[in-house]
């Protein structure tokens, strides 16, 4: 087994030189917990459930306690020691796949799917109430949203016609609590386009990258498309490298899904996926990087160490820090014999060994992570802690 170190491999203050082992992490917080024969949801593609604002960290997530699937927000006030109550965001009919991303102001965007329409929602951490605040609805599934730090914000989602699914964008104007949709835009416009599943929107100085699950192909690939003014598409580009099958009986090639995105707001995206390249071990999460704000993405990167080699990986998830190119990703693997959280982080254009995330690599399955750097270049994570007879959702972040 590997002995994996209890700190990470950098430091984000800018007053500090990067150290190998400089940065510890706080004792872990209940977000919510469920009984045994319930579930706690986080798993969906590309889907950030956790975001700051003004030192305020906001958590979404689906779980049934109630009698049926819901979305809930629960949030950490600043110098406060455990999480408010949580308070249901969602309608009447049952609701599944939320997706948030931090304004200013304590205030977040929260996005989710209910009666086969996508709902979208701003949230006060300041107000408790939710029946009288607008909920604007889009007849779609698999919705994400993004925002900048000057106020621009959108969200994607797919269409279907019944045969064929397609990828929309919008820009959003939010003030206060209300949110109008400019008038959408198809995100890929050709011809042989089918099934476009799970997109990802980030916005950078340059404007619009969304990344999705294609199938055009007959396998499933990893495409972009950039747009420099957030209303008209680029031309589509793959993302991931693609090796066809040597024997057509076993397959048409090298598959991959569940891609991520994430932006330093200014020039640099990362996007991040589950691979199987390297079928004999499973999904192994790979990643590029753009230098350009989404318009062109670079040579594929294997994320995890050599240690996670024979083992597969799950549900990785992306960050990256405002002010400095440094990448945080996270996945749950079985390289100890039980689900635990790892991560690695991208410094000087490396990534570093993999390091288990404290109080998400005990006993126990701990899955699903969620991570997040605040505007500070604290990296807050949550994830879901499966035991006997509760499901937990914990956090902590780095101090």
């Amino acid at each position: 087994m590997k002995a994996t170190p209890v700190f990470l491999f950098v430091c984000f203050f800018i007053s500090c030189v990067v150290n190998a082992e400089s940065l510890e992490f706080t004792t872990p917080l209940t977000v919510t917990s469920v009984e045994k024969n319930h579930f706690i949801h986080l798993d969906s593609g590309g889907r950030r459930f956790i975001a700051t604002s003004d030192n305020t960290v906001a958590v979404v997530w689906e779980d049934n306690h109630s009698g049926q699937p819901a979305i809930y927000i629960a949030y950490l006030l600043p110098e406060s020691r455990q999480f408010t109550p949580a308070q249901i965001i969602s309608g009447k009919a049952a609701a599944y796949e939320p997706v948030i991303v931090g304004l200013e102001g304590k205030r977040f965007l929260v996005g989710w799917e209910e009666s086969d329409k996508v709902w979208l929602r701003v949230m006060d951490a300041g107000k408790k109430e939710t029946k009288s605040i607008p909920a604007t609805k889009i007849s779609s599934r698999h919705i994400n949203v993004a925002a900048m730090p000057d106020g621009k914000t959108a969200a994607v989602w797919v269409t279907t016609d019944g045969k064929n699914y397609t990828i929309q964008y919008s820009s959003l104007l939010i003030k206060g609590q209300h949110i109008t949709l400019t008038k959408p835009v198809p995100v890929d416009k050709s011809k042989d386009r089918k099934a476009q599943l799970y997109p990802v929107v980030e916005l950078t100085k340059q404007g619009s990258v969304v990344v999705w699950e294609d199938r055009r192909q007959g396998v499933t690939r990893i495409f972009s498309a950039f747009s420099p003014q957030h209303k008209r598409f680029d031309q589509y580009q793959f993302v991931n490298e693609f090796t066809p099958s040597p024997n057509p009986d076993l397959g048409r090639g090298t598959g991959a899904m569940r891609a991520a995105l994430a932006s330093d707001k200014n020039n640099i995206v990362t996007a991040a996926w589950m691979d199987k390249r390297n079928w004999r071990s499973g999904y192994d999460v790979f990643a590029d990087i753009s230098t350009d704000g989404g318009k062109t993405f670079n040579k594929d990167e294997i994320v995890q160490d050599m240690f996670a080699e024979n083992v597969p990986q799950w549900h990785a998830t992306i960050t990256m820090h405002n002010q400095k190119n440094i990448v945080a990703a996270a996945w749950d693997d079985t390289r100890n014999d039980n689900p635990d959280i790892f991560y690695s982080l991208r410094v000087n254009n490396k990534w570093s060994e993999d390091y288990e995330l404290p109080g998400a690599a005990e006993s126990g399955a701990q899955t699903h992570p969620s991570i997040v750097f605040d505007d500070k270049g604290m990296l807050h994570a949550i994830w879901l802690d499966k035991g006997r007879e509760r499901k937990r959702l914990m956090y902590t972040r780095s101090r």
